[in-house]
């Protein structure tokens, strides 16, 4: 069993380049375009970047607290789950008959799962899951 991280890490990496182009692009913009172009950098690039930190910063095995000490919003914790579910435990090329393996599987991902929902509860009460 393996996860896919490499992928989130990626992801990141390519949210925070599109940030900074969007920067660059709005001050060669024309006027007209410039608040659309920063609104939606600091709105959907912006939250899209903060929940693939999150899942990351869990399939790395941080604790919420580490990643976000101060945080005061609510990330979209159904976001965060998706991607963990994505890009964690992934089964590979298992027999699905039952086997022991597709066991070791099924238990790896229920406890992926459980630790997923304890880490979301350490977010402070501002952030309710």
């Amino acid at each position: 069993m393996k996860d896919q991280r490499i992928f989130l890490k990626v992801k990141a990496k390519s949210l925070a380049a599109e940030a900074a182009i969007i920067r660059q692009e709005t001050a060669r913009a024309p006027k007209e375009f410039r608040s659309d172009l920063s609104a939606h950098r600091r709105t959907a690039v912006r939250s899209a970047a903060r929940n693939t930190q999150l899942a990351y910063a869990f399939l790395r095995g941080r604790r919420y607290r580490q990643v976000e000490p101060n945080s005061d919003t609510p990330p979209n914790w159904k976001e965060v789950g998706r991607m963990v579910k994505q890009y964690g435990i992934q089964a590979g090329r298992l027999v699905w008959n039952g086997s022991a393996e597709y066991a070791t599987y099924a238990a790896a991902k229920a406890d992926e799962e459980k630790r997923l929902a304890a880490w979301m509860m350490e977010a402070p009460a501002a952030c309710p899951a």
